[in-house]
């Protein structure tokens, strides 16, 4: 572990809540976490690292946390955490992430409007493994975390992105799909 004396944070952790028809954080909840990286997203800081209650590296907005204490405790090493053995590889994980949301690593498989390359190529980088689908689509193989913010970031660009598979994606876009088409009563 190249950082053997990093110690964990604590810190109270707060969302926004709706209080006398305004936005204001809630009363928050303690988390101690071995901190490994410091990402920017969105215009946003994130903190990456692996809450004490679970095996997995999770995001926590840096303006949401208050009272944040170094404790005595050491870190759990990440590569307990992570596919990640000598470095924690923020590039790679902020590639796999989307909207900062963390989920089970899959191998998914996208068919994409020939006018995506530069997104698709902007978010998982230049050496994903693409290949010509018809003249006017081209599919897309890598290995992300499946989230919720998959299905959001999915979502933005409406049918120039199909999922190909996992089925339980594909799943997750139809179930989302169905339920704006309910939201708007559509038929």
């Amino acid at each position: 572990m190249p950082f053997p004396n990093l110690k964990k944070i604590a810190f109270c952790y707060h969302h926004s809540v709706i209080v006398d028809q305004k936005a204001q954080f809630d009363e928050g909840r303690k988390i101690l976490i071995s901190p490994y990286a410091l990402l920017w997203h969105d215009d946003q800081y994130y903190l990456a690292g692996n809450n004490e209650k679970y095996d997995s590296v999770s995001n926590y907005r840096i303006d949401r946390m208050k009272h944040v204490e170094l404790t005595d405790l050491n870190a759990r090493p990440f590569s307990e955490v992570s596919s990640y053995r000598e470095c924690f590889d923020t590039l790679d994980y902020s590639r796999k992430s989307f909207h900062m949301f963390h989920g089970r690593q899959e191998r998914i498989v996208l068919r994409c409007s020939n006018d995506l390359l530069e997104a698709i190529v902007d978010k998982f980088g230049s050496n994903i493994e693409l290949s010509c689908h018809d003249k006017n689509a081209f599919t897309v193989r890598a290995s992300v975390f499946v989230s919720d913010g998959l299905v959001e970031w999915l979502m933005q660009y409406g049918d120039r992105i199909v999922v190909l598979s996992p089925k339980s994606l594909k799943d997750k876009m139809i179930t989302q799909v169905n339920a704006m088409r309910s939201a708007y009563q559509i038929t």
